[in-house]
């Protein structure tokens, strides 16, 4: 009888080596190396608490100008001070830029995302709407940062552009005599 329809042992797990294959004619393996799996519908995910987000946040809120520059290098630092355990670098760094963008989406549209998190529980709520806030102020500042020094590089491209003619006229010019001066040498 396979593992699947055996009645005197229930488990979620199926035994992957209870069927023979056509292909491959060789023996079932010993009972000791058979692999099982979980099935396919069983949820792989582990949630996440306030208790590990108010920490993040907060470390976050208090270095906003590193997340803004480096994001995932704050996470590491994050991990590195044991504010989250058993998560990776990148699931903390994915997990909070979702719930800010989630955050960003509220406040620019008032639509509320998937995240529940962020609306059920107060202080995640508050804490990620202070970050929110200032991760768009300093957006915005770079934004116009960018484009005054986009307006100034034109003007200077003007100016360096007029100069530039006007010295290649200049020195066309003198090429020019110089050339004359050369072809009445040669005659």
């Amino acid at each position: 009888m396979s593992a699947r329809s055996s009645p005197e042992k229930s488990s979620p797990y199926i035994n992957i080596f209870t069927s023979s294959s056509p292909v491959n004619s060789s023996p079932s393996p010993t009972s000791s190396s058979v692999l099982l799996l979980p099935p396919r519908n069983t949820p792989y995910s582990n949630p996440w608490t306030k208790e590990e987000i108010i920490p993040i946040l907060s470390y976050i809120n208090d270095h906003i100008d590193d997340w803004i520059v480096h994001p995932k290098l704050l996470c590491k630092k994050a991990i590195e001070l044991n504010l989250v355990n058993q998560r990776s670098v990148h699931a903390v760094y994915q997990k909070i830029h979702n719930i800010i963008n989630s955050m960003k989406v509220w406040l620019t549209e008032k639509k509320k995302g998937h995240e529940t998190l962020i609306w059920s529980e107060k202080e995640v709520n508050e804490l990620l709407e202070e970050i929110t806030k200032k991760v768009i102020k300093k957006e915005i500042e770079n934004e116009s940062e960018a484009e005054d020094v986009e307006v100034i590089d034109l003007e200077q491209e003007e100016n360096l552009s007029t100069e530039k003619n006007l010295n290649d006229e200049g020195s066309n010019e003198e090429e020019m005599e110089e050339k004359a001066n050369k072809d009445m040498d040669i005659e």
